[in-house]
């Protein structure tokens, strides 16, 4: 009876690890311990469970840009939403140079922004690690001056030859220009990548057909994007996340009600461009909690 009442007090004090098994010649107390056990394993489970999603959280949540780069002429929005499990969905924004010598000089304003959007297959604290160190890839690209290309061929050959675990990694890359509003995209996987034409009232996608990172040896040689934003336009990156989201009949979201709400807010700024297409999600939800991550990227040409 000692031992039981030994691991009973271990696990009031929140202490799930493994201890010395209970053993007697009693069966009402083989049964009891075996319970214990059960009971011992079950919320071990379930701690590290928690912990897992709690660190996942945690490493998310430092990877996300934090204040926005602001560039003149433009307004860029983001927002991400992780579901319970913390899958691998994240963006990235970061200013730039052509000139890297005049990085970090006050008085000469950066080129433009570059912008990253991912989702890493899997969920927990793996998959945010992954997220972080192609972030670092990412970062360490751009203020390097490395093509678009290029860089997206370094993220994946980590993925071939440094992943354990080289689940595909559908990810959009973006290079906005301050001079021209030159956005010069490239598009491995990720969809949808919508831009609405103020001047011509429509809908161009962006997201050429593609194969993800870590799917095949060479990226670099998948075709690359420009396109000149003008006064009203708008860039969409949304995640499979977004368009996948249910409502109670089981319908999808879908590409058609982000143009609906783009086409009924196109007026406004692009934080509430933003804020109507998170209102309509929940709306289309009815509130419920979101199945998988849902990562948003808007560009507006004000």
């Amino acid at each position: 009876m000692e031992g039981l009442v030994r691991q009973g007090e271990r696990m009031q004090r929140l202490n799930f690890q493994p201890s010395e098994p209970v053993k007697s010649n009693i069966v009402e107390i083989t049964l009891l311990a075996t319970t214990l056990e059960r009971m011992r394993q079950a919320l071990f489970s379930f701690t590290s469970v928690r912990e897992d999603i709690r660190i996942a959280h945690s490493i998310r949540r430092a990877i996300l840009p934090a204040p926005m780069p602001t560039m003149p002429g433009f307004e860029i929005e983001a927002w991400c939403e992780p579901s319970s499990e913390v899958g691998g969905e994240a963006y990235d924004v970061v200013d730039f140079w052509v000139d890297r010598q005049a990085r970090g000089k006050g008085a000469v304003p950066p080129d433009g922004v570059a912008l990253f959007i991912f989702d890493a297959a899997g969920l927990g604290v793996n998959t945010a690690v992954k997220g972080s160190q192609l972030r670092a890839i990412f970062r360490t690209g751009v203020r390097l001056g490395v093509e678009l290309p290029a860089l997206a061929q370094q993220m994946n050959h980590y993925l071939r030859t440094d992943v354990q675990d080289s689940s595909p990694v559908r990810s959009w890359y973006g290079l906005l220009n301050r001079s021209d509003s030159l956005l010069t995209s490239l598009c491995l996987g990720q969809e949808p990548v919508l831009r609405y034409s103020a001047a011509e009232h429509s809908f161009e996608r962006l997201d050429i057909p593609s194969s993800s990172l870590g799917f095949e040896d060479h990226v670099a040689d998948h075709p690359v994007q420009s396109v000149r934003l003008a006064k009203g336009d708008i860039v969409v990156i949304a995640s499979d996340g977004v368009v996948d989201t249910l409502s109670p009949e089981r319908d999808r979201f879908g590409v058609e009600r982000i143009k609906e709400v783009l086409l009924e807010h196109q007026q406004a700024h692009g934080k509430q461009i933003l804020e109507q297409l998170r209102q309509a999600l929940t709306d289309f939800a009815a509130g419920s909690d979101a199945d998988e991550d849902r990562t948003i990227v808007l560009i507006k040409c004000s």
